[in-house]
């Protein structure tokens, strides 16, 4: 199998066993972010922001947009608890400054 296939399983596994919290998918293509959150007992999606909605020309102040959208979203929902769902993607760049931003914001994940 690829190792892109079983790392995605690895983390999907992982996110069965913490289900009692909603999923935070993360989607990265070439050109945009997308993330949505999951509620994966309910199976439904609570709410889903993407980048096309965020306008900014220097990249870390998008990112830093984008975080408070979904920190906005989250207190919303009342929700302060969260697993991110990587998929195949590594842990650093634009994924590991948005967890951060949510950390900060006191987000537990």
């Amino acid at each position: 199998m690829d190792k892109k296939i079983i790392r995605k399983n690895r983390v999907r596994g992982k996110a069965r066993i913490v289900s009692n919290r909603p999923r935070l998918s993360y989607e990265k293509s070439n050109r945009y972010i997308n993330i949505q959150l999951i509620d994966d007992s309910k199976q439904k999606t609570i709410f889903g922001i993407h980048q096309k909605n965020i306008i900014s020309k220097d990249k870390t102040e998008m990112i830093s947009k984008f975080t408070d959208k979904i920190v906005e979203a989250l207190n919303e929902a009342k929700i302060n608890e969260i697993y991110i769902d990587r998929g195949a993607r590594k842990y650093h760049g634009s994924l590991a400054t948005i967890v951060e931003g949510l950390r900060k914001a006191g987000v537990k994940v």
